[in-house]
């Protein structure tokens, strides 16, 4: 397995990727109905790793956020407002499936999946 440090931009990019991987893969399977909300805790967690990736890319001597807090300051003060509602709708959907037992469906998922697109493209220009 590789070294996932911290300040290595390509780590978090690979953990994005596998989680984005992860809930396309449960939204395709037969038994979607009964794992729904961790699709919805996957893209969320793709989005924040993508937001770890791009933070170490831009700043190489950055330190890793200490909360989602710390994250969620530095999407509002450094990027477009636009990539900060998509993550935080993100980040909600995931609380509300993991912790407060809201039900998704296959749309949601999408919709999800949607948001996180944009999140990637927004960041894909920031980075070319």
């Amino acid at each position: 397995m590789a070294n996932l440090t911290y300040n290595n931009p390509s780590a978090f990019l690979t953990i994005a990727e596998r989680a984005e991987n992860f809930s396309v893969e449960l939204r395709n399977s037969s038994d979607f109905k009964n794992r729904q909300e961790w699709g919805i805790v996957a893209v969320f967690y793709s989005a924040l790793h993508r937001v770890n990736h791009l933070h170490f890319k831009l700043d190489p001597s950055a330190t890793d956020f200490r909360s989602h807090d710390e994250r969620e300051v530095y999407l509002k003060d450094h990027l477009d407002y636009a990539i900060y509602l998509d993550y935080r709708f993100l980040f909600d959907a995931s609380i509300s499936a993991r912790y407060k037992g809201r039900r998704f469906n296959f749309n949601d998922v999408a919709t999800c999946i949607a948001k996180l697109e944009n999140i990637k493209r927004a960041f894909g220009n920031l980075l070319s």
